[in-house]
Formats: C-alpha cells, sequence, structure tokens
C-alpha cells in the first residue's frame, strides 16, 4: 500500500522551494505565509529530515531540500499536465437533440 505524506505540506514545501519564499509560496496557494512555515514545519516533523535553514528574512533550501524539490516539481508539472488533458476532452460538450423525422426534414435540415 502506498504511503502518502501530508499532501498538503509537500506541496507547500514545493511552492516554497521553487519560490524561494514562504509569501510567494503563500500567495500562489492561497494561504498565509504563516500557514506555508506551519505546513513545512509539519512535513519535516514527519520527515524528520530539515529542508529549509531559515535565517532573518531568508529561506535557504538544505542539501535534502533541494534533492526533493529537484524531484517533486517534474511530478507537480506532471500532475497539472495529466490534468489540463482529462479536462480538456471533458469540455468539449456535445449536444444531441432528438426530433422526430417529419420535424427533422421539413424544418431542421433546411435551416
Amino acid at each position: 500500500m502506498r504511503r502518502l505524506l501530508f499532501l498538503n505540506g509537500i506541496k507547500a514545501f514545493e511552492a516554497a522551494a521553487r519560490t524561494g519564499s514562504f509569501a510567494a509560496a503563500g500567495h500562489e496557494l492561497n494561504v498565509s505565509a504563516a500557514a506555508i512555515s506551519r505546513m513545512v514545519h509539519l512535513l519535516e516533523e514527519r520527515l524528520g529530515v530539515t529542508l529549509f535553514e531559515r535565517k532573518a528574512n531568508r529561506l535557504i533550501t538544505t542539501p535534502a531540500g533541494r534533492a526533493y524539490q529537484g524531484g517533486l516539481t517534474p511530478i507537480f508539472d506532471a500532475l497539472a499536465s495529466l490534468t489540463a488533458q482529462v479536462t480538456a476532452s471533458a469540455s468539449a460538450r456535445v449536444l444531441t437533440v432528438g426530433v422526430g423525422p417529419t420535424f427533422a426534414m421539413k424544418w431542421m435540415i433546411p435551416h
């Protein structure tokens, strides 16, 4: 069985690592920077690995964090692409109209 860790934390970490800040990640994910920081902290606790060095007004990705982000970003990109493919075919709607043969021949086909 697949064990998925705290997906919101993973998403928050990936956005923070890619953008370089909790504030930018929060803006991207429509949550506060404090929420991003908390989710990343919980993820670090669950993984048992430090992903960021937090310095005054600076966020530095650790080697483990860089390795994790390097694997996560392509996965999220592939997931976004797959989602776009699936939803694109669903957005092409077809309207089927059922009418009697006389109405179709006398009015619909000519118009």
